[in-house]
C-alpha cells in the first residue's frame, strides 16, 4: 500500500463531496443505475456528468491514486516500469512507480506513472466490477476518451479557462513561480507571475471547474486519450501545452510522473462512438505471406464452406484479412479500412491462392469498415447478422477466422462475448497477426457479427493473466483486449474512387508523420530518447536544423539573427505546407473528415508555437539547434 503525505495543500474530500452531492456523502441509495444526460456517482464515490457527447458521461476528475490503488488491490495489478521523471537534470528514468513518483501526494492526487494500457486495464476492471454488481448494464462500459468527446468536453475556447494569454490567476495547476525550486530542470521555462502552490501534483478538484463541472480538464496532469495526451499538466508552461486541443502524441506504453487519466462512461446504445481506428496499424504479419491450410488440410472450427469464404488482403504496405458475403447489390468483401488504406497495389486472394477480381469500393461513413465490390465466381460466402445488441447474448460463444502471425496457415481462435456496444464488440480471446478485417463468427447463429478490428495490450497483472487467459495460445505478446467492429448498424455507406482514395490516405499520413515530426523538433528536450529525435525522419525540418546550427555556430550577433530569420521562415514554410488542402472537407471520404480536422487542429496549435517564439530572447534562439543525427 502507499504512503501518502497531507500538508498544508491537503484536499478536503468532504468539503469536495458536500459541493458535489449535496451534505452527506453518495452512498448505496444513491446509485439507481447510469442514465444517458443525468449525473451519476459510481462504485468508487466519482461523479459522472454529461458534457457534450450523447450517450457518455465524463468523470469530473482524474483517475485519483486511492482509486487506482483499489484497482490494484482487487486485481493485483503491476504497474512497475520505468516512467520519465522530471528531475533538476531533465527527463530521466529514475526507477519511481506510481505508489513512489518521487514526490508527496495524498490519496487524492491523481495517479500518475501510468500508461496507456494501464488506464484501459483500469477502465476494463471497474467495467467488469459493477456488471457483476448489478449497477452497469452489459452494453454499458468505462473506457479512456476519445479525441472528439475530448474536445466537446474542453470547451470550445482557445484554452480551457478562455481565450486570455498568460492564463490568469488560480485557473488550474500550472509551472508557475512554485516550480523554481531545487528539484526543477535548470532552465526550464515557468510561466511569468503566475503561482499556483503546488511544485508537482494537487489534489483533484483544488481548481474551478469548467462549464460542465469538470475539474483539471487543463493542468495537474496530461490525460490519456483514444491516440494522445491531452490537458497539459503541472509541468506545462508555454502556449502549444495549454491549449485545449490537440494534445500531444506520445507512445501508449510510455510513462512520466506528469501523466495520468480520466475515464468516462458509455451509458446509451444509441450513442455513435468515434472510430477505433483512423488511420493505418502497424500489427500486419510480414511481407510475402503464403495463405494455406493448416497441417491438417482443413481448420477445425469453422464449417469448411464458412473456411472458404476468408480471404487474404495485401498490398505493398501492409497484408489483413477480409470475408466474402453476399449483398443486396452482389457479392462483396469485408474488412477494415485501416487494412487497405495508403496500401497500393492491393490484391486479394482465397486460401488457396484464388485471385477475386475487384470492381468497386465503399467505406462506412462513421467508423473503420470497407465494402469491396468483387466479381461473381465459385465463391463461398457468409452471413451476416441482424440486430446484433438485441440478439447476441453476453457469453455467446465465437470464432474469428484470420491468417496467422507467421503468415503460414490460416487459423481459428475460439472465444465469447464479453459486451456488445453501439459500434463495436468486445471478445476475450486472442487475435493473431493479420487478422484485422477477418469475421467475428457467432456459432449459435451461424452469421457473421462482426470484423476484427483492434487489440488493445493492458500489461495485465500475473493474477489477471492466470484468470483470463489461462489455457488459451495466445498469439500476442501478453494480456490484450479485442475488438470487432458491428456491421448490422452501419448508417451509411460512401462509394469510394480507389486512386482518390489510396492517394487521400498517403495524403492524411504524411501530413500527420510531419505534424509529429515538428511536435517532437519544437517540444522534445535534448536527450538519448528515441522518441526526442523523430524530427530527423523529416528531411525538411532536419536540413532546416542543420542549416541553422552551423550558420549559428559559425555567426556574430548579426549572423546569428540572420541564422534565426532563415530558420524561421523555413519553419514556417514546413508548417504552412498542405494547410490549404487539409482544411477542405471535399478532398476527403466521411471516415477521414474528422482524422482531417483532428490533424489540421494539431498545425494550427504548432504553427501557434512557432510564431511566438521571439528572435530577441538569445536563450531562446540559441536553444533551437537540435542535434543532427
Amino acid at each position: 500500500m502507499a504512503s501518502y503525505e497531507r500538508g498544508r495543500f491537503c484536499f478536503s474530500l468532504i468539503a469536495a463531496m458536500a459541493a458535489l452531492f449535496g451534505t452527506e456523502a453518495p452512498g448505496a441509495d444513491d446509485v439507481s443505475g447510469p442514465a444517458a444526460g443525468q449525473p451519476w456517482v459510481n462504485s468508487l464515490g466519482v461523479k459522472f456528468v454529461p458534457a457534450g457527447t450523447d450517450g457518455v458521461l465524463f468523470s469530473v476528475w482524474d483517475v485519483r491514486v486511492k482509486d487506482f490503488q483499489a484497482f490494484v488491490d482487487a486485481t493485483g495489478y503491476k504497474c512497475t516500469g520505468n516512467p520519465w521523471s522530471v528531475q533538476k537534470g531533465g527527463w530521466q528514468k529514475m526507477g519511481y512507480t506510481w505508489e513512489n513518483p518521487g514526490f508527496p501526494q495524498t490519496e487524492d492526487d491523481p495517479v500518475v506513472d501510468v500508461t496507456k494500457s494501464d488506464g484501459d486495464a483500469f477502465a476494463q476492471w471497474l467495467t467488469k466490477k459493477e456488471q457483476g454488481e448489478g449497477t452497469l448494464a452489459s452494453n454499458q462500459e468505462y473506457r479512456l476518451p476519445t479525441n472528439a468527446e475530448w474536445d466537446k468536453a474542453v470547451g470550445p475556447e482557445l484554452f480551457p479557462w478562455g481565450s486570455q494569454w498568460p492564463p490568469p490567476a488560480g485557473v488550474g495547476n500550472y509551472a508557475g513561480s512554485e516550480a523554481q525550486n531545487d528539484t526543477w530542470p535548470n532552465g526550464r521555462v515557468i510561466l511569468d507571475n503566475y503561482t499556483d502552490g503546488y511544485s508537482r501534483t494537487s489534489p483533484v478538484g483544488s481548481f474551478p471547474p469548467n462549464a460542465y463541472g469538470l475539474y483539471d480538464m487543463g493542468g495537474n496532469v496530461w490525460q490519456w486519450c483514444e491516440s494522445r495526451t491531452r490537458g497539459g499538466s503541472w509541468a506545462s508552461s508555454t502556449r502549444r501545452q495549454m491549449v485545449s486541443s490537440p494534445g500531444l502524441r506520445v507512445p501508449d506504453m510510455s510513462s512520466g510522473d506528469d501523466r495520468g487519466f480520466r475515464i468516462v462512461l458509455v451509458v446509451s446504445s444509441q450513442m455513435n462512438s468515434a472510430p477505433l481506428n483512423a488511420g493505418p496499424q502497424t500489427n500486419s504479419g510480414p511481407s510475402g505471406m503464403i495463405w494455406a491450410h493448416n497441417r491438417k488440410g482443413e481448420m477445425t472450427d469453422l464449417p469448411s464452406a464458412e473456411t472458404e469464404a476468408v480471404v487474404l488482403i495485401r498490398g505493398d504496405n501492409r497484408e489483413g484479412t477480409g470475408f466474402l458475403v453476399k449483398t443486396a447489390d452482389g457479392p462483396a468483401v469485408i474488412t477494415t479500412i485501416h487494412v487497405i488504406s495508403d496500401n497500393p497495389n492491393l490484391q486479394i486472394t482465397t486460401k488457396s491462392g484464388v485471385p477475386i477480381p475487384v470492381l468497386s469500393l465503399k467505406g462506412a461513413a462513421d467508423r473503420d469498415l470497407a465494402m469491396i465490390a468483387v466479381k461473381d465466381g465459385s465463391f463461398s460466402y457468409l452471413g451476416l447478422a441482424s440486430n446484433v445488441g438485441d440478439n447476441v447474448p453476453t457469453g455467446d460463444e465465437v470464432i474469428i477466422s484470420g491468417s496467422s502471425e507467421t503468415g503460414e496457415v490460416l487459423l481459428n481462435a475460439r472465444g465469447r462475448v464479453l459486451g456488445i456496444g453501439p459500434q463495436r464488440i468486445e471478445i476475450d480471446h486472442p487475435v493473431y497477426r493479420a487478422a484485422a478485417g477477418g469475421p467475428v463468427f457467432h456459432v449459435k447463429s451461424g452469421k457473421v457479427i462482426g470484423v476484427m478490428a483492434e487489440a488493445i495490450q493492458v500489461g495485465v497483472s500475473s493474477r489477471l493473466d492466470k484468470d483470463s487467459f489461462a489455457g488459451r495460445n495466445a498469439a500476442t505478446a501478453g494480456p490484450a483486449r479485442y475488438f470487432g467492429l458491428r456491421i448490422d448498424n452501419v448508417p451509411r455507406w460512401e462509394t469510394y474512387d480507389w486512386a482518390r482514395f489510396q492517394t487521400e490516405t498517403l495524403f492524411l499520413d504524411q501530413f500527420d508523420q510531419r505534424n509529429r515530426c515538428l511536435d517532437c523538433y519544437l517540444n522534445s528536450p535534448n536527450d538519448d530518447r528515441p522518441e526526442d529525435k523523430l524530427y530527423l525522419e523529416d528531411e525538411m525540418i532536419a536540413k532546416a536544423n542543420s542549416e541553422f546550427s552551423d550558420q549559428f555556430a559559425a555567426g556574430d550577433a548579426s549572423g546569428q539573427m540572420f541564422a534565426f530569420r532563415e530558420w524561421q521562415t523555413a519553419l514556417d514554410g514546413i508548417a504552412n505546407a498542405d494547410v490549404d488542402a487539409m482544411q477542405n472537407p471535399n478532398n476527403f471520404y466521411a471516415f477521414d473528415q474528422q482524422r482531417a480536422k483532428d490533424e489540421l487542429a494539431y498545425r494550427r496549435m504548432l504553427k501557434a508555437e512557432l510564431d511566438a517564439i521571439d528572435g530577441t530572447d538569445a536563450n531562446k534562439v540559441k536553444s533551437l539547434g537540435r542535434p543532427k543525427n
